[in-house]
C-alpha cells in the first residue's frame, strides 16, 4: 500500500486528495490529510465566511475538476440560480465548495483508498534514506511515515515592512498579515487606516472596511499607485486544448513556457483577440 502524507489542507492539499480518490485506478492508497486548522479543504483563501470578499476569477473558471468545466457552476446554482459562468461569487462559497467535494469524494470510496484527516502542525520532516521512510514530525512530537510526502502550505506570511523603529511592529494597530484573526478586529473606519500596497489584498480589507461603520478615510500607498485590471465581462474563446496542449506541455522550463505564451498572446492579438483570453486558457 502507497502511504502518501499531504501537508496542508486548503485548495492544493485538497485537490491533491480528491485526484488520488479519483484516479487511484484500483491501487491501494493510505492518503493522510494534515492541516492545523480544523476548516480541511478552505485554507487562508477562502476560510472567511464574510460576503464581501469575491473570487477575483470568473465562476465559469472556478471548476475543480478538468474534465467537467461547468461542475463550480452547477454547485452554484444548487443556492442561487442567478449565478452564471461570468458571475463573481464570494470566497466563502468557494470554500464551502471544496469542503463539500471533498467530503463527496470521501463518501465514494471502494476501500482501495483510505483518507485521515489529522489536525496538527508540522515543524520538521525528513526524506528519509535506503533504511527508514520519509517522515513529518509534529509539534507535539508525534511523528507519521509514508511513502511520498506532498507540500501544500499555501503562501507564507508576509514580511514585516523595512523601518528604522522596529518597536512599531509591536504597536496595537499594526498588522502585517491582514488575513490572521486577531488582527481583523483592528480594523476601524472611525479613524484613518492607511494600506501598504494596492493589490486584490488591498481591495479586500477596503471593501470589508467599506461595510463597517464611520466614515474615515482609506489610503492605499504603492511604488507604482496602480490598481488591479478589470476582469472583461465575456468569458475567454480560446479552450485548453487549443493552446495549453500543443504548446505548453511540451515545454520543460518556466522560461520556455513564458517565451509561448508571450508568442501566443502576439498571435491571438494579431488575429483580434485579448490577451487575457490567452491567460485564462492556462
Amino acid at each position: 500500500m502507497q502511504n502518501i502524507i499531504i501537508i496542508g489542507a486548503g485548495f492544493s492539499g485538497t485537490l491533491t486528495a480528491v485526484q488520488l480518490i479519483r484516479n487511484s485506478s484500483g491501487q491501494s492508497i493510505n492518503v493522510t490529510l494534515v492541516d492545523r486548522n480544523c476548516d480541511m479543504g478552505r485554507g487562508v483563501a477562502y476560510k472567511s465566511d464574510s460576503k464581501n470578499y469575491f473570487l477575483n476569477v470568473p465562476a465559469g473558471n472556478m471548476s475543480a475538476l478538468e474534465e467537467d468545466p461547468n461542475h463550480f457552476i452547477e454547485y452554484c446554482k444548487k443556492y442561487n440560480k442567478k449565478i452564471v459562468p461570468s458571475s463573481f461569487v464570494s470566497r466563502a462559497i468557494y470554500g464551502d465548495y471544496l469542503e463539500q467535494l471533498l467530503s463527496d469524494n470521501e463518501r465514494s470510496l471502494d476501500g482501495q483508498v483510505v483518507i485521515t484527516r489529522v489536525f496538527g502542525e508540522v515543524i520538521s520532516l525528513s526524506a528519509g534514506n535506503g533504511t527508514t521512510p520519509p517522515s513529518v514530525t509534529f509539534k507535539d512530537g508525534k511523528k507519521l511515515t509514508g511513502n511520498s510526502i506532498v507540500l501544500a502550505t499555501g503562501n507564507y506570511p508576509p514580511q514585516n515592512i523595512q523601518i528604522f523603529d522596529r518597536t512599531f511592529y509591536l504597536n496595537e494597530k499594526y498588522a502585517n498579515d491582514p488575513w490572521q484573526l486577531k488582527t481583523t478586529t483592528i480594523f476601524d473606519r472611525t479613524v484613518p487606516t492607511l494600506l501598504i500596497g494596492s493589490g486584490l489584498t488591498a481591495i479586500d480589507i477596503c471593501t470589508s472596511l467599506l461595510h463597517k461603520p464611520g466614515n474615515e478615510k482609506i489610503y492605499l500607498v504603492s511604488r507604482h499607485g496602480l490598481l488591479p485590471q478589470s476582469h472583461r465581462v465575456s468569458l475567454p474563446t480560446y479552450k485548453t486544448d487549443q493552446f495549453t496542449k500543443p504548446i505548453l506541455d511540451g515545454l520543460k522550463t518556466l522560461r520556455a513556457q513564458l517565451r509561448a505564451t508571450r508568442r501566443q498572446i502576439h498571435i491571438a492579438s494579431s488575429g483580434g483577440a485579448d490577451w487575457r483570453e490567452i491567460i485564462n486558457s492556462i
